[in-house]
């Protein structure tokens, strides 16, 4: 079984927007600067790769954008 998130990791939609990160910003937990712009484009790196993937396996109607940084998340 497969799933696209758990308890444990925040929703689909708030690692789309990247809320956890921002949430840790805002905790403290990311203090270098540096480490934090790192995550953020290694997330954006995560999400073209499984927009790609979603594509490439018929997942989302032909309709939907290729691009990931431009694409919302939408409830």
């Amino acid at each position: 079984m497969a799933v696209a998130t758990t308890h444990d990791l925040p929703t689909l939609r708030g690692y789309w927007e990247s809320g956890d990160l921002t949430l840790g910003k805002s905790l403290g937990l990311y203090p270098d600067e540096v480490v934090l712009r790192g995550l953020y484009q290694e997330r954006e790196r995560a999400k073209q790769g499984l927009l790609d993937a979603l594509h490439r396996y018929g997942c989302l109607p032909k309709r939907c954008g290729h691009k990931a940084s431009l694409m919302g998340m939408t409830s």
